[in-house]
């Protein structure tokens, strides 16, 4: 745990020289490596001369031509990745084409819930934080992973809970800085308490999940138990004269930090990339006294259509599609293999090794799920400002 955190911390804290590098001399994206030949065996001698081999037929693809995958999803760079990656071979080797319908989380899950029993889409992306709400409505359909091949190489802290998500990508939840603002970078959650932070720190109203997330972390810093949520949420309370502001939408904290009234704010290695790429002064630090992650992926949802949704979750899964996914959505993968498929500049930000997953914490969902309601009626009427 202690070589994980100097490692993270080390990647982390020195990657704005290295991106600098990167993005002076490496313009481009690394070119998808090509793949080793296969060897061709040496054939055997027949025993018999008479003898008449028996030819080995290829193993027939399935037809799905004309089939359409339906999907409630995010919008933006992730669906530019999923048409580019999955749906692209979808196409290319079934004949089956996808049908993208952006959407919010936690609003196309509302949505999928009234519509329970007759489905308008086959699957929905989803924050790992809400699959315990989409199982409890009985929404989801269980994946059999022994129909998705290239369902292999997770990293140890992926969850697939039960096998109702196909998972996609990660993301580190932690803290963005403005390193050309703060005299001391901020390397632990109980820095946001920090006096030299006063007036200057920004949380993320709950709405989002990695933004729900930070009263486990808060938990642990008042109690040294991620569990204890109402010594958590009134440490949170307690920030209140260090927060230059509350947040509801990841544009207005995109706007505070790179306008510089924010100098800390609760996040995620995704937001902190998207401020990079615009020239903003920022680090980002997996913080050592409660680090987390969290995945996102997709549930199934019709059962009618669950062949052709094995086929999809496996090209989603193929380490080459990965690969392409996370370079549009910023993010980071979830599988060992697709790390090969990643340009240098993202792999420099994320998390795609085991050493770096080693010791992150994926928040206790199913604990959080049932006083999310309790707890964000509280924070706006006694945190929000």
């Amino acid at each position: 745990m202690g070589l994980h955190k100097s490692k993270t911390m080390l990647k982390y804290l020195g990657v704005l020289f290295v991106v600098g590098v990167f993005l002076a001399g490496c313009a481009q994206a690394t070119p998808t490596p090509t793949p080793k030949p296969t060897p061709t065996a040496t054939p055997r001698a027949v025993a018999t001369p008479t003898a008449t081999a028996t030819p080995v037929l290829p193993t027939p693809t399935p037809s799905f031509q004309g089939q359409k995958i339906v999907g409630y999803t995010w919008g933006g760079g992730l669906d530019d990745g999923t048409l580019a990656g999955p749906c692209a071979s979808l196409t290319q080797k079934y004949g089956a084409t996808c049908s993208l319908i952006p959407g919010s989380s936690v609003g196309n899950l509302s949505k999928t819930i009234a519509e329970k029993g007759d489905p308008q889409a086959d699957f929905l992306m989803i924050d790992d934080a809400l699959v315990p709400e989409a199982k409890a409505n009985g929404v989801a359909q269980k994946v059999d992973f022994s129909r998705v091949p290239n369902a292999k190489g997770f990293f140890k802290v992926v969850n697939t809970f039960g096998d109702y998500m196909v998972p996609w990508l990660n993301q580190g939840i932690g803290i963005v800085y403005r390193t050309d603002k703060v005299k001391t970078a901020p390397t632990k959650w109980a820095d946001l308490w920090n006096s030299e932070y006063a007036g200057h720190v920004m949380v993320v109203a709950w709405n989002y999940n990695f933004a729900w997330a930070f009263i486990e972390a808060a938990s642990v810093v008042a109690a040294g138990d991620p569990k204890k949520l109402d010594d958590g949420f009134n440490k949170i309370k307690a920030l209140k004269p260090n927060m230059f502001s509350t947040v509801d939408s990841m544009a207005t904290w995109e706007r505070v930090m790179t306008d510089g009234d924010a100098w800390v704010a609760v996040g995620t290695n995704g937001r902190w990339s998207m401020l990079l790429d615009k020239g903003v002064s920022v680090g980002f630090v997996a913080p050592s006294d409660w680090p987390m992650a969290s995945t996102a992926g997709h549930i199934a949802l019709n059962s009618k259509k669950l062949d052709l949704g094995h086929v999809f979750a496996n090209e989603v899964l193929d380490p080459r599609n990965l690969g392409r996914f996370v370079e549009f959505a910023g993010y980071g993968p979830v599988t060992v293999d697709a790390s090969q498929y990643m340009s240098l500049k993202a792999r420099i930000r994320s998390l795609d090794n085991d050493a770096e997953w080693d010791g992150l914490h994926i928040p206790d969902w199913d604990n959080l799920r049932p006083r999310r309601q309790e707890f964000t009626d509280k924070f706006n009427k006694e945190i929000v400002k």
